[in-house]
């Protein structure tokens, strides 16, 4: 089952990443408690995926933050508050062109 909101539908998670399953499950089981009725269960599954897909963003987003900070010369940041952010903006857009062209594009929009 895939979630709809509004008009965007989200894949189930375990079907788009088979290697979570077991950790969805246990995750889902445990919302539920022992011995749940079925819209109970779906409930703490939806919510266990929710949990594990946050839990890869914010992962992601992570690692983002530390590729941009590798990019910036330690010793040589800008004096101002307004320059500090261009440096930082630039090593964003950088990052992110390497990492993900298709996301590049998307952020260039912005």
């Amino acid at each position: 089952m895939a979630l709809q909101y509004r008009s965007m539908r989200w894949p189930n998670l375990a079907r788009t990443w088979p290697e979570l399953g077991p950790e969805l499950t246990g995750l889902s089981r445990q919302l539920a408690g022992g011995g749940s009725d079925a819209g109970v269960s779906e409930a703490a599954e939806r919510t266990a995926e929710a949990q594990l897909d946050l839990a890869r963003i914010r992962h992601a987003r992570h690692r983002l933050i530390l590729a941009v900070e590798a990019k910036l010369m330690p010793g040589q940041e800008p004096a101002t508050l307004a320059g500090r952010r261009a440096a930082w903006e630039e090593a964003m857009e950088q990052t992110i062109r390497e990492l993900s062209p298709s996301l590049a594009k998307v952020y260039a929009r912005k």
